[in-house]
Formats: C-alpha cells, structure tokens, sequence
C-alpha cells in the first residue's frame, strides 16, 4: 500500500501490479503456433489474408468457450472472418490433415 496526497489528506492506495507478458487463456502459445503455421494452406488469392495467428486464436476462442460466432471478442477481428475461415478449411480438410500431423507421432489414442 502506499499513501495518496489530496487536499493535505493522505488516503491509502492499493497499487496494481505491474503488467507483466502472459498467456492468454484461449490463444495460442508461441510453440504452438510455431508447429501449427507451417500446416497452414498460403494460397495468395486475390485480397490478402488477415493475420492467420489471429483469426485462429478467434475460432479456438469460440471452439474452447462454447459461446456463439457473434460474441467472440472484438480483437480476434470480425467473428464473420474466423466463422468462414473454420468453415472453408473444414470442407477443404485442413483440420482433419492438422490433426493427423500432430497425432502421427503418439503412441495412444487421441
């Protein structure tokens, strides 16, 4: 605690901890990320892509929370933009192709 001058009254503060880097609870970790990114489909198309890392960080927000495509957070961008990308790269097979990479190495099932 620390004391706060105001009008020759001193009143008692809490201070906030300093801001310190961490995980967020849904989104990925810099390792995983790493392993996933090269899987990814890159297929410049006409309008560049938004930032893949986080648009998958929106569509794992949804997927682990169970709450609806409308209420993902303004910062995963648009939830229309990670609502179509899921829905494209499920019908393309992209996450049944991720999920066999990262299973092909394990001894039990998954």
């Amino acid at each position: 605690m620390s004391l706060l001058w105001v009008d020759g009254l001193a009143w008692r503060v809490i201070q906030a901890p300093k801001p310190e880097p961490r995980i967020i609870r849904y989104e990925l970790t810099d390792y995983e990320w790493a392993a996933i990114k090269a899987s990814l489909p890159n297929k410049p198309r006409g309008v560049p892509r938004v930032n893949d890392r986080r648009v998958l960080n929106g569509i794992f927000w949804v997927l682990r929370s169970g709450a609806p495509w409308r209420d993902l957070p303004d910062n995963f961008g648009p939830y229309t933009t990670c609502y179509n990308r899921f829905v494209r790269w499920r019908r393309a097979g992209v996450w049944d192709r991720l999920m066999n990479a990262f299973t092909a190495g394990q001894d039990t099932a998954v």
